[in-house]
């Protein structure tokens, strides 16, 4: 897959970068759009920000320290024809840089740091999605975690943005809910869940 960055000059990742994506562009009449996990680090607290930046840089940043001109593709993203469904597809995997699940659109800075990630997030489709068209039969909209928060938030801007119908629009989200169960043993909920 190849590095790309993001031509809006709002779409920066927490450090200041500019945000990016790689691709692997094949003609196919189906598109995955794969949005990066990685955690909510830094929806509103500067110093979650300070630590991250410190112990997991790759997730603040688009620079090519962390992020190769080349990378080549495993499970999802592999272009093995053996073991992956989706080989052959056009895959777009959109990097998580911003840490704030993809659900900021504020160009306000928190202190010295950007968390931009729904800005980001419709980038990438904006840029992107110009280039289905009427050939397309199928576009799979997958993340995990954080990436499932992005996904879910974000269904509608991929389906309004599409300018042609597209007869399967596929969402894949795994791990996105995130909730506490109370470990009380008189509630039957979390007796019977929590062993």
């Amino acid at each position: 897959m190849i590095f790309a960055c993001l031509q809006n000059v709002d779409a920066i990742c927490l450090d200041g970068t500019q945000a990016s994506y790689y691709t692997r562009l094949t003609g196919s009449n189906t598109w995955v759009f794969y949005v990066e996990d990685g955690g909510a680090y830094c929806l509103f607290d500067k110093e979650e920000c300070d630590g991250l930046v410190e112990n997991s840089p790759y997730f603040a940043s688009s620079s090519d320290k962390y992020h190769p001109p080349t990378v080549k593709g495993y499970g999802p993203f592999s272009d093995d024809v053996n073991t992956n469904p989706w080989a052959t597809a056009n895959f777009i995997y959109i990097s998580y840089c911003s840490s704030d699940a993809w659900l900021s659109n504020s160009l306000a800075p928190l202190g010295t740091y950007y968390t931009r990630g729904s800005i980001i997030l419709k980038s990438v489709l904006d840029e992107l999605l110009t280039n289905v068209t009427k050939s397309t039969s199928e576009v799979i909209f997958m993340g995990t975690s954080a990436g499932g928060i992005g996904v879910m938030n974000h269904v509608s801007h991929l389906t309004n943005t599409l300018e042609f119908p597209v007869s399967n629009v596929n969402l894949i989200v795994d791990s996105w809910y995130y909730s506490s169960i109370p470990s009380e043993p008189q509630n039957p909920v979390s007796s019977s869940v929590i062993k």
